[in-house]
């Protein structure tokens, strides 16, 4: 009998299904095959969705981007992950097929699968293993940790609480960070930007934007050479007056208005609180941002100080910050 194909030549071909449900009567296991075929490139799609959505970030003012495009990528996407599927060796259906097929009869002349092993030679540092995650999983269990926190603060002294409320944000934080929307990257440095924002005297919606700008919406954050957020929201880079942790990584500098490519050295923090605390230290303490100190009542005037300071090589700097804050309406954002 002829193996069934999954979805046979088109991701939208709608009639899988029911081969896949009249195969089912007279051969299981090559059913199986199909389904966690269907399954693995279910599993490619949503992954090169979320590679799409990363990206989206630095088409927003692109002109080339519009509904129509997205719904054209999304098409290719789909058809792109079948396809990969059916050739590839990422062996997503093959481990799912071993699990699942067990218990199954064996069809007649089926050949004996191989056993797939799983770091059979010797065990591989969690450190360094590549796993598959998503921002729900990591949301979960972010969740789950900080209930079973919560759970043993119960009967403690105030000052206990506090330290345990203290320690759940610690871990919160140096979990894998996971913005999923621009308002959740907005919520979730909010607290800090309004405890910023009274040390400089500006709105906090402008430090949110520069952050924003920074980092990509937070999904853009240096890191460590163990894949570790250096937690550095503000782009302020190590040079020889810090002597605390540093990530290096290649970021985009403009050389006499022409941008290239540059490996820098960055400031890293243990929380996205102590960005904010080194920002606020760093403009306050240095004496070329005395000027933009001085114009904090005007966001616009305060970011143009800052650019013209030398706070970063982007000529467009400013603006790129002030557009962010006047269309997400950061302005809104008060104590």
């Amino acid at each position: 009998m002829k193996p069934l194909e999954a979805s046979n030549n088109l991701y939208h071909d709608l009639n899988s299904l029911n081969q896949l449900r009249m195969q089912s009567k007279t051969s299981q296991r090559e059913t199986l095959r199909a389904a966690v075929k269907e399954f693995e490139a279910y599993f490619l799609n949503l992954m090169l969705k979320n590679m799409r959505q990363a990206n989206k970030v630095f088409a927003e003012d692109n002109p080339l981007s519009s509904n129509d495009v997205e719904f054209y990528n999304e098409m290719h996407d789909q058809q792109l992950a079948l396809e990969l599927s059916r050739s590839s060796k990422f062996g997503i259906g093959d481990l799912l097929f071993q699990q699942l097929s067990q218990h199954l009869p064996k069809d007649g002349g089926e050949k004996e699968t191989p056993t797939i092993k799983l770091a059979e030679k010797q065990p591989v540092n969690r450190s360094e293993q590549a796993t598959f995650s998503s921002p729900y999983l990591i949301s979960a269990l972010k969740e789950q940790k900080n209930k079973a926190i919560d759970n043993n603060n119960q009967g403690l002294s105030p000052e206990l609480h506090q330290t345990a409320i203290s320690t759940k944000a610690d871990l919160t934080e140096k979990s894998e960070l996971a913005f999923n929307s621009k308002q959740d990257f907005i919520e979730s440095i909010k607290p800090y930007a309004i405890e910023a924002s009274k040390a400089l005297g500006i709105n906090p919606g402008v430090l949110i934007a520069q952050a924003a700008l920074e980092t990509g919406w937070g999904k853009f954050l240096p890191k460590d050479t163990k894949g570790n957020p250096s937690m550095n929201l503000f782009g302020i880079k190590a040079d020889s007056r810090w002597d605390g942790n540093r990530v290096h990584t290649t970021t985009l500098e403009f050389i006499e208005g022409i941008p290239e490519k540059l490996t820098q050295a960055f400031r890293a923090y243990d929380s996205l609180k102590e960005s904010f605390e080194d920002y606020v230290d760093f403009i306050q303490s240095n004496p070329r941002y005395q000027n933009a100190l001085e114009k904090t009542e005007s966001p616009k005037e305060y970011l143009d100080e800052i650019q013209n300071s030398g706070y970063a090589t982007d000529p467009n700097y400013a603006d790129k910050i002030h557009s962010i804050f006047m269309r997400e309406q950061l302005f809104k954002i008060t104590d």
